[in-house]
């Protein structure tokens, strides 16, 4: 059984950081209009957090080999 918000203290559900950019919902009319508001939000975000953001997302994708430890060089190397 959870708890709901008005047994914890201060009535406010906590949740962990991480995934979560917002904690509105933002309803579109259009894709066109999701693609700018999208834009908008990314064209926002400082370089060291993109370079953040595709980190966490080479991680999430690699994860097997990333566990697999020594077998393979778990470095990555970007060329031009």
């Amino acid at each position: 059984m959870s708890a709901s918000p008005k047994d914890l203290p201060g009535g406010e559900v906590n949740e962990p950081e991480g995934g979560y950019v917002s904690n509105r919902i933002v309803m579109f009319k259009s894709f066109e209009e999701a693609d700018e508001y999208n834009y908008k939000q990314a064209a926002g975000l400082s370089p060291l957090q993109h370079l953040s953001n595709t980190l966490e997302l080479i991680k999430m994708i690699y994860a097997d080999e990333l566990k697999e430890g020594s077998e393979i060089d778990n470095r990555i190397y970007f060329s031009a």
